[in-house]
């Protein structure tokens, strides 16, 4: 399945998709150190591949991920990022997002 297209599976779908992109990126950078591109990359690795190649990794993309493939890729995320000591506080991400000039 790929993402919803019906108006209300892809309301979920988006919040689910704002929900790792706000939340869990932003508490792995900080955890991390890495930016948050690198922290969206390294969860899809352990989590999304396809295939390991010897240089390079196939992930699945988000954006073709249906509600419920998503949504246990974010608790798989969650339960990575806990079991390291990281726990998503809910603060700004989400609301807030910084805009370099």
């Amino acid at each position: 399945m790929s993402k919803p297209i019906d108006p209300i599976g892809l309301d979920k779908w988006k919040k689910q998709n704002s929900y790792f992109h706000r939340s869990i990126c932003p508490a792995y950078s900080e955890y991390s150190g890495m930016d948050e591109k690198e922290c969206k990359d390294d969860l899809l690795i352990r989590f999304a591949c396809v295939i390991e190649n010897s240089n390079d990794f196939e992930v699945e993309r988000i954006s073709g991920m249906s509600n419920a493939r998503l949504a246990k890729f974010i608790e798989d995320c969650q339960h990575f990022l806990t079991s390291h000591g990281v726990y998503i506080n809910e603060r700004n991400y989400g609301k807030t997002k910084t805009i370099k000039i």
